[in-house]
């Protein structure tokens, strides 16, 4: 899987996730090891400004929601 097919799942994984979603979860579907889970999240949030936090309480990454729409990945379009 390259890095744009995990940017993809990871917003599948995060934005259809009711609850926050564990580091063992995301490392899983995006078949990666932990340093490049992390790598892809922080890529998100700098690149692409996802608003990925992490809750502390629940003990997994989620979308932070609090700016009243979902967020969205930019779109491709060809013409």
């Amino acid at each position: 899987m390259d890095k744009f097919d995990r940017i993809y799942a990871l917003h599948n994984l995060l934005s259809s996730s009711r609850q926050p979603v564990s580091m063992a979860r995301i490392m899983e579907k995006l078949e990666c090891a932990k340093a490049t889970a992390k790598r892809i999240i922080e890529r998100m949030r700098l690149y692409l400004d996802a608003p990925i936090e992490y809750d502390r309480e629940r003990n997994g990454y989620r979308y932070d929601r609090a700016g009243g729409h979902p967020f969205e990945l930019p779109g491709l379009w060809f013409n």
